[in-house]
């Protein structure tokens, strides 16, 4: 996959765990 999907991806994970979004 392309590294930009795996960070959407981790920042989905950090989301459903009710931890803000680190850009």
């Amino acid at each position: 996959m392309a590294p930009h999907i795996v960070s959407i991806k981790a920042r989905q994970i950090f989301d459903s765990r009710g931890n803000p979004t680190v850009e």
